[in-house]
């Protein structure tokens, strides 16, 4: 199995501030707090993807960039209840993204031994492992999507989390959903900031590290400010080295 590494040279965009405490710092909103309390019904009750929600946000428009890898194949992995309208649309930003059909994999549980019960968050860490052991033989590159908060050893959160040229990523919605969901504003704001983490996370297991360009997809950021100013886009520089590695 490729080696992980958990820097943020590396591979875990998009995550907190390092700290050894197993006690996070971040006084997150209600909402947040009760999604880690309650899992992932209360997530996508909360969504508004349940008990009527709201406006149904409309599809994404295929992106003015796509990065084609046809020598990639693509998985998504939902981990636990992921609402179908929201896996719908994850699934059709990978394929105007990347050129790519992409394979929806039954759902599968978030593994027991990542489950930390003081943090109340699974370590990414012990998920990208399970998701490596469990990759379809005719997938290349596999990525988890969870409503659970995520963490790893050294930093209080994480958005995504994925190996370098490893073949594996996850990402959660946990830290992208903003204080209110169920308007039609917070909503579209929440699906944005979790489509530029998956992105993000793709890059990574497919050859990509962090760029040093600002406003570049695969920018390292640490709050949700920050990760509304990131395009969505890679940058010319990062497209050519997709384009190269993965050819």
């Amino acid at each position: 199995m490729p080696r992980r590494s958990a820097l943020s040279g590396e591979s875990g965009l998009h995550k907190g501030p390092a700290r050894r405490s197993h006690r996070s710092t971040r006084t997150g909103s209600a909402m947040l707090h009760l999604m880690g309390a309650l899992g992932v019904a209360a997530g996508v009750a909360l969504l508004g993807v349940m008990g009527g929600g709201p406006p149904e946000a409309p599809a994404p428009e295929r992106p003015e960039q796509t990065v084609s890898v046809d020598e990639a194949t693509i998985a998504i992995q939902p981990l636990g209840r992921i609402p179908d309208a929201l896996l719908a649309r994850q699934v059709r930003l990978i394929e105007a993204r990347f050129g790519q059909h992409v394979r929806v994999l039954p759902a599968r549980a978030l593994p027991s031994e990542a489950w930390h019960p003081q943090r109340k968050q699974y370590r990414a860490g012990a998920v990208l492992d399970m998701l490596y052991v469990h990759k379809p033989t005719d997938v290349t590159h596999v990525v988890g999507l969870t409503l659970f908060d995520l963490y790893e050893d050294g930093w209080e959160y994480l958005y995504g989390f994925s190996q370098v040229h490893g073949q594996v990523a996850v990402y959660s919605m946990q830290r992208t959903l903003p204080a209110d969901a169920r308007h039609l504003r917070q909503y579209r704001l929440a699906v944005d900031r979790a489509e530029k983490v998956l992105v993000h996370e793709l890059g990574h297991s497919m050859s990509l590290g962090h760029c040093s360009r600002s406003h570049c997809v695969m920018s390292a950021v640490d709050t949700g400010p920050e990760l509304d100013r990131l395009s969505r886009f890679y940058c010319r520089r990062c497209t050519s080295a997709l384009k190269a590695d993965v050819a």
